[in-house]
């Protein structure tokens, strides 16, 4: 079977830092960007040693299929307590690679909240100004950008007359997550918000602080409100994006978020499956 979805926000998709590329070593440099280490997309290529060279992308790039699955079927269980079933289904639910065009890629620095997280200084002292600003200046990484169509391909051995079904199952639950998830950035919006107000820091960044989480608050909410289907993709969503169950209210999220959608990273329209 096949799955159509759509990027609303870039998607960041990369191996583990020892996959990482450094200028003097990897490439020469960036174009003009001042940027040291570049995070790349997952892509066949190797990019290695060519400290000659400046910084080009690669031929072609690609989803792995071990990460769309992780995103699609999300794991019920423990993994150290998978029932017989839910491994069997697993083990039954074949995804490929997507590949990607490198003109669908760009290099991008990524976004963060920072500050938003601190107790209430005493004795008068200032609070620090919370930041929405580049994450790390000096460092690029690899995305695959928004408005793009993609395909991914499932093979369902259907050794149970339902597997299809139950398939489709997982799939609509991972996207009520999903929407679960947005409806907990935006409890904890408000929250920050509220704490913003009585921090010790200079009025007009007060506001500017509070409209910048008010304009990720009304992306998030135009984007519930469209009744659509998503899931979370790739990495740097923040805690909340990431976690399975979403129990209490004490969670220090990592607010990263894309500067031109206000969407925090990896957010995925699934269109037709």
């Amino acid at each position: 079977m096949e799955i159509k979805f759509r990027t609303v926000s870039p998607v960041i998709l990369s191996g583990r830092s020892s996959f990482a590329l450094y200028k003097g070593i990897d490439y020469e440099k960036v174009d003009s960007q001042e940027i040291n280490i570049v995070y790349p997309f997952f892509s066949y290529e190797n990019r290695n040693n060519k400290s000659d060279k400046i910084f080009e992308k690669a031929k072609s790039y690609y989803i792995p299929a071990s990460s769309l699955k992780g995103s699609i079927l999300v794991n019920k269980n423990d993994n150290k307590n998978k029932s017989k079933e839910e491994n069997l289904f697993r083990q039954n639910t074949i995804f490929r690679d997507v590949l990607i065009k490198k003109e669908h890629i760009i290099l991008n620095k990524l976004w963060k909240f920072q500050y938003l997280y601190q107790e209430l200084k005493e004795n008068n002292k200032e609070n620090k100004k919370p930041k929405y600003e580049e994450f790390f200046p000096a460092v690029g990484v690899e995305m695959l950008n928004t408005g793009v169509d993609l395909v991914g391909n499932i093979l369902i051995k259907d050794i149970e007359k339902n597997l299809k079904e139950k398939f489709e199952k997982r799939l609509n639950e991972t996207c009520c997550l999903t929407d679960n998830k947005l409806i907990k950035y935006l409890s904890e919006i408000d929250d920050r918000i509220q704490k913003i107000k009585d921090l010790k820091i200079v009025e007009e960044d007060r506001k500017n602080t509070i409209k910048e989480l008010e304009d990720i608050k009304n992306a998030i909410s135009k984007l519930r409100k469209s009744g659509k289907k998503y899931i979370f993709l790739g990495g740097y969503k923040g805690l909340i994006g990431s976690l399975i169950k979403i129990e209490g209210k004490n969670i220090r999220n990592g607010f990263y978020i894309d500067k031109e959608t206000m969407l925090p990273y990896g957010l995925v329209e699934v269109i037709k499956y």
